[in-house]
């Protein structure tokens, strides 16, 4: 069963495609590069050199890392406490404020004295993250990766619709030979990843 206006929803999922496909690489290229944020924060030149006072032996151990991470914020509940390692060479502490928030407050101290640390920035970590936010042009940026991610949307749903081959399970996904094939894949890998690109953009 065709369904009806298919000639429509293919022009706007192929103009919004287009129109979008720039800005959402650049969005979805630089979150996938912030999903190993402590890695490249780890490899930054700049934080190794900062992060260079702790020989990766010398180390208090968890029970008084507790102790002083509950001492030093006792207004706070502790929530999390991660142990030292290449990538981020000291303790942290995550907490729950009075007012319910969780994970906030975060405190870092080194794993052998205890002495309070601030995090190493990295340039490269912070270009990323402000690229992802707003393509470095300010809020015209942040307004273009706003709109275009819901705008998104729609080219999933109408994505969806284009791909609805009928009532016919051994169509929803056969991929046939020949000029047919790139499409076909398309249209079965759209429908695929259609469900986690719609959580991602929420």
């Amino acid at each position: 069963m065709r369904l009806p206006g298919r000639r429509w929803f293919r022009r706007l999922h192929l103009a919004l495609g287009l129109a979008l496909g720039a800005v959402l690489a650049a969005v979805a290229g630089s979150g996938a590069a912030l999903v190993f944020r402590d890695e490249i924060h780890a490899l930054d030149p700049v934080v190794r050199q900062q992060a260079a006072g702790w020989d990766g032996v010398g180390d208090m151990g968890f029970a008084a890392a507790r102790d002083l991470a509950r001492a030093t914020r006792p207004d706070h509940t502790l929530q999390i406490l991660w142990f030292p390692n290449e990538v981020r060479p000291y303790y942290e502490a995550a907490y729950q404020a009075p007012d319910g928030r969780r994970f906030t407050g975060y405190f870092r101290f080194h794993p052998a004295t205890g002495e309070k640390l601030a995090r190493p920035e990295s340039p490269v970590l912070n270009w990323i993250t402000a690229f992802h936010v707003n393509l470095h042009l300010g809020a015209f940026g942040a307004f273009l990766v706003r709109w275009s991610t819901l705008l998104f949307a729609l080219v999933l749903l109408s994505g969806l619709y284009l791909w609805w081959p009928g009532r016919k399970p051994r169509l929803w996904f056969a991929v046939r030979q020949g000029n047919l094939r790139i499409w076909d894949t398309h249209r079965v890998l759209g429908f695929v990843s259609a469900v986690p690109l719609l959580l991602m953009m929420v």
